[in-house]
């Protein structure tokens, strides 16, 4: 139920034909939308309902797997539910069946860079490791080839972990959560609640498994644990070592990232020494490190302008933590879908201390525009996202900064994050050849 955008649904779809089951793949958008989902399953022996939902399906199936989109209360995951139908997911399909050895990792910001990471510095070392999960491709096609030795790590969203049944799973070695603020709030409905399904990772553990969070959030309710517990490292106030139970670990050769990224190469270093890497596999990994695309990603000089892409930003936050990396006046381009109970006030106040200049779009432009004059910034609205990056180089001077960081959801004009993102890239003229 829910073919998706990123492959989980295909995945899942694929997985099912190959064990044998008779597979319905049914999803409300249509054809169109989902063409690079239906494209995967080209020439798998299955069926469609693409457009819809037909109560008859949910009432005749025997499992249904969920696209973590799909909310846990859906009337048709009710109508299979009262029909005798198991509810499932992609995720949990594969935590029932991989024979690796798991780490587990979810948090609001910071979850795809600490998980790919540590993969790199697992291969650094030669341990083969698998990145899944939220972020990647299904790893339900990749099952055959993984073995005990492996090592998997899987980003989990809020999403995924809410429709995970509770229970330990003996080859979950580790789990952590970078951070928790909010977001998703149109989900899960409070801040309480979001902690609530972030927390539930740690119910997932084998007994003898290890939990990283940060300390602030062990007292809390939602993240009380039985398992032996690590504190986050945090992002550390020199940088220049780190302190593990194995002993000390040089950052020397920590490549040049942004700062709050240092936080999660801390984890992730924290993390593979609990898998077992030397203190000279771990320094030598460092100088492999770079982060996913799309998080505060250099993406060099166009034009005399510094292009800087984190079109992974969903969230006011997401986008203040960044902002506040970045020694001088940046143009800002903000905007798309607010998402809710979010407020903007704390980004919109830091700019108006730093002096930059804003550009907006989207369903978000009016109401950000009216906080912006009421802290003294003069921002610009522009009627489409093409039109909004264009005004955006316009407004940057040369030798000026363009930071991509859009605030908010990417619905009202993309597929979701990663196309808005590209299509940003698209937009930009030819870079410099002298590059950065």
């Amino acid at each position: 139920m829910g073919l998706g955008l990123f492959g989980g649904g295909a995945g899942a779809a694929r997985y099912l034909v190959h064990k044998g089951w008779d597979v319905l793949v049914t999803d409300l958008r249509s054809e169109e939308t989902l063409a690079a989902g239906v494209e995967q399953l080209e020439g798998m022996t299955l069926n469609m309902r693409l457009g819809c939902h037909e109560e008859a399906d949910f009432r005749e199936a025997d499992l249904v797997v969920a696209n973590p989109a799909v909310r846990p209360d859906n009337r048709f995951l009710q109508i299979a539910r009262e029909s005798g139908a198991r509810i499932t997911s992609e995720l949990e399909l594969f935590l029932e069946s991989v024979p690796s050895r798991l780490v587990l990792i979810t948090g609001t910001a910071g979850k795809s860079s600490s998980a790919s990471f540590l993969v790199t510095l697992l291969e650094a070392s030669g341990q083969q490791a698998h990145l899944g999960g939220n972020i990647g491709r299904s790893l339900l096609g990749a099952l055959a080839t993984l073995g005990p030795e492996d090592i998997v790590c899987l980003e989990v969203s809020s999403y995924q972990l809410e429709a995970l049944e509770l229970k330990s799973h003996p080859r979950v070695e580790l789990v952590a959560i970078t951070n928790v603020s909010g977001d998703h709030l149109e989900r899960h409905g409070s801040l309480g609640e979001y902690a609530r399904a972030k927390g539930r990772i740690l119910g997932l553990g084998a007994e003898d498994a290890t939990a990283v969070l940060p300390r602030d959030l062990r007292t809390q309710a939602a993240f009380a644990t039985t398992l032996r517990t690590l504190d986050h490292p945090g992002s550390g106030s020199d940088g220049a070592q780190l302190e593990l139970p194995r002993g000390p670990i040089s950052m020397e050769h920590l490549p040049l990232l942004p700062d709050f990224q240092r936080a999660n190469v801390r984890l992730a270093m924290l993390l593979g020494s609990c898998l077992g890497l030397t203190r000279e596999q771990l320094e030598e990994g460092l100088a492999h490190l770079k982060p996913p695309p799309h998080r505060a990603e250099e993406l060099g000089h166009f034009g005399g302008i510094r292009v800087v892409d984190n079109g992974i930003s969903t969230t006011p936050e997401a986008t203040l933590v960044v902002l506040e990396g970045e020694p001088e006046c940046v143009t800002l381009l903000l905007g798309g879908e607010p998402k809710q109970g979010l407020a903007f006030d704390p980004l919109i106040e830091a700019c108006a201390r730093r002096g930059d200049r804003l550009l907006l779009y989207g369903k978000a432009a009016e109401s950000i525009h009216a906080l912006c004059s009421k802290n003294g910034i003069e921002a610009h609205r522009a009627d489409s996202f093409q039109l909004a990056v264009y005004g955006a180089l316009e407004k940057t001077p040369a030798g000026g900064t363009l930071l991509f960081s859009p605030g908010c959801a990417s619905f009202d004009t993309h597929k979701n994050f990663k196309d808005r993102a590209l299509a940003f890239r698209r937009l930009l003229p030819p870079a410099d050849s002298s590059g950065i």
